[in-house]
């Protein structure tokens, strides 16, 4: 590919240099495209997550403080560019969204660019690429579902994201990718988690039998897809479980037995067999730190839920065993 020319260059290291957030993909891309280079990453990097995170995080914040968000903002020293382009007023600019209004813009604007990127990055040929360009998709749409109030249009979000990743975890091989498969099966099994829980909701407003049989198959799906994930963690050739991680793999995996004792406990039937099998998934958690404490940093929030839960369960099994 052409290598940036000198405006994009420029542009780009004083964004580096500066305390601006990088949300002037309109500079990026005015540069890439008069430089000749090619639609890639770059275009939604500046534009995407950061933006609409930050924006999240600090609505959170004045949340936290009691204060309005636009005291925050307001607040914030707003460095300037001291470019002279003939460039359009882009649509993300430095300042903080605040509704869902502004989210949806930068949603919309961000998503333009990753198809874009997409359409030159295909799936045949840049599989990392293009499986990346995917992930951002999914985490732009869960991203602006936290300034979207409407459960339902929530939960259509989070399908969107499910049937992006998974139809990807179905195209891509894991024996030639293992880590990118690793991170989908993760953020695959995430989304279900999600949507489990917004179902269950709203389960109030739609208690009926065909509501609890797609809870169950939400459940159902979340098991399978953190069990495959697991699976790629063990031995080759004794396909059996690992008795230490690397240390890059030691909170997702302790992370997705956290994440399998929930869905176990959310079955609708709530059966003392599906309790024990929450109940072993966190005693996997307790004895892993257990034998390598230094590896409690790594689940520091989950650990004394595991540690409380195994006291907790036993009880309600026996109790729900002596009712049958």
């Amino acid at each position: 590919s052409t290598k940036p020319g000198p405006v994009c260059q420029l542009i780009k290291e004083t964004i580096e240099k500066s305390d601006l957030k990088p949300y002037h993909v309109e500079l990026i891309n005015e540069s890439y495209k008069h430089n000749g280079y090619k639609p890639g990453k770059e275009l939604k990097k500046k534009g995407s997550n950061p933006c609409t995170s930050d924006s999240s995080d600090r609505l959170l914040q004045a949340a936290d403080r009691d204060v309005s968000p636009n005291e925050i903002v307001r607040s914030c020293s707003v460095p300037k560019f001291q470019f002279q382009l003939p460039l359009s007023s882009p649509p993300i600019t430095c300042s903080y969204i605040l509704d869902y209004d502004q989210a949806r813009q930068v949603f919309l604007f961000a998503m333009d660019q990753i198809n874009a990127s997409k359409s030159y990055y295909v799936l045949d040929g840049f599989v990392t690429d293009h499986a990346e360009l995917c992930q951002d998709s999914s985490q732009l749409f869960a991203k602006l579902v936290f300034f979207e109030p409407n459960i339902d249009r929530k939960c259509k979000m989070h399908k969107r994201r499910i049937d992006l990743l998974s139809s990807l975890c179905k195209e891509i091989s894991e024996e030639h990718y293992l880590y990118l498969m690793r991170q989908l099966l993760f953020e695959l099994g995430e989304c279900y988690s999600v949507l489990l829980d917004l179902k269950i909701e709203q389960k109030h407003e739609m208690n009926s039998s065909k509501t609890a049989d797609k809870l169950t198959h939400l459940t159902q799906l979340g098991i399978e897809t953190f069990e495959r994930f697991l699976s790629t963690m063990n031995d080759k050739k004794t396909k059996k479980m690992p008795d230490t991680y690397a240390d890059e793999y030691v909170r997702p995996v302790l992370l997705a037995h956290f994440y399998l004792a929930r869905f176990y406990s959310k079955f609708v039937d709530n059966r003392p067999e599906n309790l024990q099998q929450s109940l072993n998934q966190y005693k996997t958690i307790v004895d892993y730190v257990e034998k390598h404490p230094s590896t409690c940093e790594y689940v520091e929030q989950e650990y004394p839920i595991c540690k409380e839960m195994i006291e907790l369960l036993p009880m309600k099994i026996e109790k729900l065993r002596q009712m049958k």
